[in-house]
């Protein structure tokens, strides 16, 4: 009756249940009738009871993405660069902004590290009135009219001053890149700074789950889980006794020095960050990974994704299955079966809850699944570019429609769908 949204919110795990135990009673419910479908419709509410099985028998696990943050005020990767890029102190015009954005999200932010670290260089010779620039093009040449020895020791020394030069440029390319660095992850904790998570983190911090992975910079689901009282550690930062864990993948606000955002950084991940990536690896092929707020395209995540998937296929065409080293089928690994999706180009079976092999729910060309994306939209090409990936779109649209509904609307459905994951 009232276009008014309300949320409870309590202070402690025992009124949490207090409250959840009342709202599942038939009695809470107008006429004793549920009216989540009125808001999700069969499809999304099946999803929330199928994930809320998963989570019930510890099989669920949480990839947060900066999406989780927008309900928060932070920005999305593509306007966190957009806003860094339009800063006054960042030396980029406003013609190459245009160009700026065609560029790959992480060559963007190499670009910007890039003019940040070069930036006091250039400024330094223009006090100097260009003479760095004038040895670089001057030493390699002759002046007019020096011929015989005096011209050969003057080549000389032209020769010496180039190569002191070029290694000088060398060695100030790498400190200038280090300098880029610094700045533009000093910007980025500026401009995600926030005291306050949103309701969408607040949901996610109420399910029952022990692991979750992000690749977002800022602490706020940490924050939400502490409001849980959730008793947890930070990986990999902190270390302890707590069955509950936050892995950051990309580093974290309270440590600029390890955030991960340029293509240099990507490409050095592996190396730097192998132990990592390891977690991930075991995560997709143990649990079932609900994807919030990510878009699939951080290029560590699929790198790390194509590992197993390829371990997986190997599996599968020796005839074994994927099992654990002791025998038995790999658990939690299962899909989500959702009546009426037949949009998403998927063939849907029943979701068995425990003691599935790997992908024997949810298959697609022999591949089993990795877990479920909340998305806003439909995504009608992630079937071809992640077909073990299970897409549920909050605009309650065919794939083959354009979007009828806002952004702003698709978020609160997501809410509302995550409201009754926690209730399930």
């Amino acid at each position: 009756e009232h276009d008014v949204d309300v949320v409870l919110v309590v202070k402690s795990a025992r009124m949490f249940s207090a409250a959840q135990a009342h709202r599942r009673h038939p009695a809470a419910s107008d006429h004793g009738a549920p009216r989540w479908e009125a808001k999700l419709g069969a499809r999304l509410c099946e999803a929330a009871t199928e994930l809320a099985a998963l989570a019930t028998s510890e099989q669920l696990a949480l990839f947060l993405g900066a999406g989780v943050s927008v309900g928060a005020g932070l920005p999305a990767w593509q306007q966190l660069l957009t806003s860094l890029a339009e800063r006054g102190d960042v030396p980029i015009t406003p013609e190459e902004m245009e160009q700026l954005s065609m560029l790959d999200l992480p060559d963007q932010a190499s670009v910007l590290c890039s003019r940040l670290g070069r930036l006091p260089l250039l400024q330094g010779a223009e006090e100097t009135g260009g003479a760095v620039g004038d040895v670089a093009v001057a030493a390699p040449g002759l002046p007019a009219g020096e011929t015989g020895a005096s011209s050969d020791l003057r080549h000389t020394q032209h020769s010496s001053s180039a190569a002191a030069v070029a290694g000088a440029a060398h060695s100030s390319d790498g400190v200038s890149m280090a300098r880029g660095e610094r700045r533009l992850a000093e910007l980025v904790v500026q401009e995600l700074s926030s005291k306050h998570y949103s309701l969408s983190h607040g949901l996610l911090a109420s399910l029952p789950v022990t692991a979750v992975v992000t690749t977002n910079y800022d602490t706020l689901f940490e924050e939400a889980w502490r409001g849980a009282q959730a008793d947890f550690h930070v990986l990999p930062y902190e270390t302890g006794g707590a069955d509950r864990w936050v892995l950051k993948l990309h580093g974290d606000l309270r440590r600029p020095e390890d955030i991960v955002l340029t293509r240099a950084q990507m490409n050095g991940y592996s190396e730097e960050r192998g132990a990592l990536s390891g977690i991930v690896q075991a995560m997709l092929m143990t649990k079932h990974l609900l994807f919030v707020g990510f878009s699939l395209q951080d290029p560590n995540f699929g790198e790390v994704a194509g590992t197993v998937r390829s371990a997986l296929r190997a599996e599968a065409s020796g005839g074994q299955g994927a099992t654990r080293a002791g025998g038995g089928a790999a658990p939690g690994v299962v899909g989500v079966g959702v009546a009426g999706t037949e949009s998403s180009g998927a063939s849907v079976s029943p979701l068995p809850v425990g003691g599935a092999t790997v992908g024997s729910a949810y298959r697609r060309s022999g591949g089993g699944t990795f877990g479920t994306l909340l998305s806003l939209h439909n995504r009608p090409f992630l079937a071809d570019l992640w077909p073990d990936v299970r897409c549920m779109p909050m605009d309650l649209t065919d794939a083959a429609m354009p979007h009828v509904m806002s952004n702003a609307a698709c978020a609160r459905t997501l809410n509302i769908f995550l409201d009754k994951l926690s209730l399930d």
